[in-house]
């Protein structure tokens, strides 16, 4: 089966030799409204945008001060049309219980 790794392409942890990448989105962090003006520029990979957004906004943004908001513009590579989402990053509590004998 293989060594359980890091793809170099799409940064997913899986067998890689039998891995295979989710499709690839392009995400804008626009800074004037205008995707295609200005802004910062991600690969992302996910089966749909959701999926994408979610885990690009797991590694680029899980270290943001909370609540944060904020907007992303999302799309198939170089031919597809823009999709606009507005991000809400939200600090949530967890609580482990171990029971003491």
């Amino acid at each position: 089966m293989g060594d359980f790794e890091k793809c170099q392409i799409c940064k997913e942890f899986d067998f890689l030799s039998t891995h295979k990448c989710a499709p690839e989105w392009e995400v804008v962090y626009p800074e004037n409204g205008d995707p295609e003006d200005s802004g910062t520029y991600y690969k992302a990979f996910g089966i749909d945008e959701e999926d994408a957004l979610d885990k690009l906004c797991h590694n680029e943004y899980s270290d943001w001060d909370y609540p944060e908001e904020f907007e992303l513009w999302i799309r198939k590579p170089v031919w597809g049309s823009w999709l606009k989402f507005d991000i809400y990053v939200q600090s949530v509590p967890e609580f482990r219980f171990t029971k003491k004998e």
